[in-house]
C-alpha cells in the first residue's frame, strides 16, 4: 500500500497547482469576493454528510480497514453543520423561495458538484474496504488542499472585519481535518503493510487518477461561478459593524481585557481565530466559545433579518436528518425543557463540571441555605459570578420564556 498511498500524495501535489487555489490565496482580491463559490458547493458539501453516514460506514464489521474507515466517518459526517453556519456568516444566506433553491441545487452551476457525489458513491457502494479506503484517502487529500486555501482567505477576511468564527472555511476544520482516513500511526502502520497483487495496484492507480478528475473538475466548477457571481450581487445576511466575538467574551466575564489585548496581538501571527486563541490558552473551553456562539451571538445576530425562508433554511430542510451533532441536540432539548435548572445550563456550556455542581448542591442542601446556586459555584472559583449573571440574562431566562409561551 505504500506506493499507492505515495501515489496519491503525488496527484495531490499536482492538484494543489490548481489555478482555483492561488485565486483564493490573492491578496489583491476581496476575500470575500474570494469565498462567493460557497453556494456552488452546497449539493457536494451536504452530501458527503450523508456518504459518511450511509455509504462509507459499515456497521457492524469485523474487518480491520472497515473499522478505520467507520472511525474517520464519525469524524466527518457533520461538517455541512459548519458549511451552513459559515454561509450565514459570510452573508450568502440570503431570503430565497424554495422553487429558487431547488433550480440552483440542481442547475447547470452546480452539476459537477451532484455529480462528484454520484462518482464518490459509485465508486465505493459496495466496494471491498481497501478500495473504500483508498477512495476515501483521496478525496481526504483533495480537501486538505482546499482547506489550507480557504483557511488562508478567512485569515485574510478576519484582518479586515471583525475576528468572527468560521468553522467550515476557516482553520478549525484545518486543525481537525487531517488529510487522512487513518487517525493514529498504528492504523497508518497497519495500511501501509497490506500487500495488494500488480493487476490491484495498476486497478487502484486508475481509480485514484478517477477520483482527482472529478475533484479537479469540481474544482474548477468552483472557480468559474466565484469568478462570474461578484459578491456585490449578494445581499448580505450580516450587518458589517456585528459586535466581534471578543467583545461577548468580555462582557460575559470569560476573559479579561489582558487577556483579550493578547488575542489580538498574537492573531496577526497565526492563521487561527480569536477563539481557538482564547482556548488553546486554557482561558476559556472550546465548548464554552461554542455555546456562546450558539446560544448567544448568532441569535442576536440574526434578529432583524428578513423572515423569509433562506437559502440554509431550504438546505436544512432538505438534508436534515436525526445525526444531527451533539451540540445541536443539546440546544434542542434545552429550548423545549422548562425544567432545566440553573446547574444544567452551566454543564452544558462547560462552565463547571458533574463534580462541582454536586458538591455544591450538597452545600446548599446541607446548609438549608437560601443563597443561589450561582453564588456557591462562584464563592469557590469554579465559575465567575458575571458569568453566572450573563447565563442568566442571555440564554436562562430568554429560554424559560420562551417554554411558557409555547
Amino acid at each position: 500500500m505504500k506506493e499507492i498511498l505515495a501515489f496519491i500524495e503525488k496527484k495531490k501535489y499536482e492538484f494543489s497547482q490548481l489555478p482555483f487555489f492561488e485565486y483564493l490565496r490573492d491578496q489583491s482580491i476581496n476575500p470575500r469576493q474570494r469565498l462567493a463559490f460557497a453556494p456552488c458547493a452546497a449539493p457536494f458539501i451536504m452530501s458527503f454528510g450523508e456518504l459518511n453516514r450511509s455509504v462509507f460506514r459499515d456497521e457492524p464489521t469485523d474487518d480491520p480497514i472497515q473499522k478505520i474507515i467507520n472511525k474517520h466517518t464519525y469524524e466527518d459526517d457533520h461538517h455541512w453543520m459548519w458549511f451552513l453556519e459559515d454561509l450565514e456568516k459570510l452573508g450568502f444566506n440570503k431570503p430565497e423561495l424554495f422553487s429558487k433553491t431547488l433550480e440552483f441545487l440542481w442547475g447547470s452551476e452546480t452539476q459537477i458538484s451532484r455529480r462528484l457525489v454520484h462518482q464518490l458513491h459509485q465508486y465505493t457502494c459496495e466496494a471491498k474496504p481497501i478500495q473504500r479506503l483508498i477512495v476515501i484517502e483521496a478525496a481526504e487529500s483533495t480537501g486538505n488542499v482546499f482547506l489550507a486555501a480557504s483557511s488562508q482567505t478567512i485569515r485574510d477576511l478576519q484582518n479586515i472585519t471583525a475576528p468572527e468564527e468560521y468553522q467550515y472555511f476557516g482553520a478549525s476544520h484545518l486543525i481537525v481535518d487531517t488529510g487522512h482516513t487513518y487517525c493514529s500511526p498504528k492504523s497508518k502502520q497497519y495500511i501501509e503493510s497490506i500487500k495488494v497483487t500488480e493487476p490491484e495496484r495498476k486497478y487502484y492507480f486508475e481509480l485514484i487518477e478517477k477520483v482527482f478528475v472529478v475533484f479537479t473538475e469540481f474544482i474548477d466548477e468552483l472557480f468559474a461561478y466565484a469568478k462570474t457571481h461578484s459578491i456585490e450581487d449578494i445581499t448580505p445576511f450580516l450587518p458589517t459593524n456585528f459586535k466581534p466575538i471578543g467583545a461577548y467574551l468580555l462582557e460575559s466575564g470569560l476573559i479579561n481585557s489582558h487577556q483579550l489585548q493578547h488575542a489580538l496581538i498574537q492573531q496577526k501571527s497565526t492563521p487561527l481565530s480569536l477563539g481557538q486563541i482564547v482556548a488553546s490558552q486554557g482561558w476559556v473551553k472550546q465548548q464554552t466559545i461554542e455555546y456562546l456562539v450558539e446560544k448567544v451571538i448568532e441569535s442576536e445576530r440574526q434578529m432583524g433579518t428578513a423572515s423569509s425562508p433562506s437559502f440554509v433554511n431550504h438546505l436544512e430542510s432538505q438534508w436534515l436528518n436525526d445525526s444531527s451533532s451533539s451540540r445541536t441536540q443539546a440546544a434542542t432539548i434545552s429550548k423545549s425543557n422548562p425544567s432545566m435548572k440553573l446547574g444544567d445550563y452551566l454543564l452544558e456550556a462547560a462552565l463547571v463540571n458533574t463534580e462541582q455542581l454536586k458538591a455544591a448542591i450538597e452545600e446548599q442542601k446541607l446548609t438549608a441555605s437560601s443563597t443561589p446556586l450561582g453564588k456557591i459555584l462562584a464563592d469557590k472559583g469554579w465559575v465567575k459570578q458575571q458569568t453566572v449573571e450573563y447565563l442568566m440574562e442571555k440564554v436562562v431566562i430568554p429560554e424559560r420564556e420562551l417554554a411558557l409561551r409555547n
